[in-house]
């Protein structure tokens, strides 16, 4: 049965965004095999209000199907700790990683529906719901610094989206700039290569140099993880993996391998070495938003 998420907060919360066939569910299948520590995977769907409705009427509502990840702490292991620390056991084991809920809201490909901009106008009245929803539990009076701490600190408290995975297959479309600049300012946003599988090492290196070339020119901002534009350019040009455009393949080879993937290291940046950039950049584009 699928779980509710209007009333419960996931402490990372993922979008889908995109054309539909480019490979969401197969996306969200292969970032849970990456993990060691999943211990419930289950389907979930959101409710908002549409805009033109009253809140109170769930009828109306709009439902966004999803995934949940629920993930066990990481413990730390140290064998050269010495018994005197705790001798009697009392104190709880050091967490490296702590347990974490995580959600994958799927929106509807924009070729789903004759007229494109009416996937664009339900993803723009879903950040708008979940915006003006956070901040209006707060004071118009709360000082920024103050906010954002209650927004990175106080993940389960609210439901903001944590980033936008947004699904390039082949090459950016004219539809694709127009859906990425309206929202790249609301949330943090992080282009996926999707199916690398079917291109080539060197087709992959083209097209990620040509996506950055194309969103710097539309003055596009994406999630970078701490990196500089030009960092991230010059990883590119070097042809180092680990920045985005991030090649995703999610059909393994002969050997059960995932060929010219960048999927570890993006889980790694998300759930691990990065987590809190995206939430320090998601509580400045709320402040910005406010």
């Amino acid at each position: 049965m699928a779980v509710d998420t209007t009333a419960s907060a996931a402490s990372l919360r993922f979008l889908l965004l995109g054309d539909i066939g480019v490979g969401k569910s197969s996306f969200v299948n292969t970032f849970a095999s990456c993990l060691e520590n999943v211990h419930t995977n289950s389907p979930i769907h959101e409710a908002i209000p549409t805009p033109s409705s009253p809140s109170s009427n769930p009828s109306t509502a709009i439902h966004l199907p999803g995934v949940r990840l629920s993930t066990n702490p990481v413990f730390h292991q140290d064998g050269t700790a010495s018994p005197f620390d705790d001798p009697l056991g009392l104190l709880p084991p050091k967490v490296i990683v702590p347990a974490r809920d995580i959600d994958f809201i799927t929106l509807p490909g924009y070729s789903a529906t004759i007229n494109p901009s009416t996937t664009l106008s339900l993803t723009d009245d879903y950040l708008n719901h979940h915006l003006h929803t956070t901040t209006s539990i707060f004071s118009p009076a709360i000082p920024s610094s103050q906010l954002a701490w209650f927004l990175i600190a106080g993940s389960h408290a609210h439901s903001l989206p944590t980033c936008a995975f947004y699904f390039v297959l082949f090459e950016l479309k004219p539809i694709d700039i127009i859906y990425m600049k309206m929202i790249h300012e609301r949330v943090n946003l992080i282009p996926i290569i999707a199916k690398a599988d079917t291109l080539s090492k060197n087709e992959l290196w083209v097209l990620k140099k040509r996506m950055l070339r194309q969103l710097k020119l539309n003055q596009i901002k994406i999630h970078t993880f701490g990196m500089d534009i030009e960092t991230v350019e010059q990883m590119t040009i070097d042809r180092h993996w680990g920045a985005p455009p991030f090649v995703v393949s999610t059909r393994e080879d002969a050997n059960g391998q995932l060929p010219e993937s960048e999927m570890k290291r993006l889980v790694e940046l998300c759930l691990y070495e990065r987590v809190r950039d995206l939430q320090e950049d998601s509580a400045r584009k709320v402040i910005a938003w406010r």
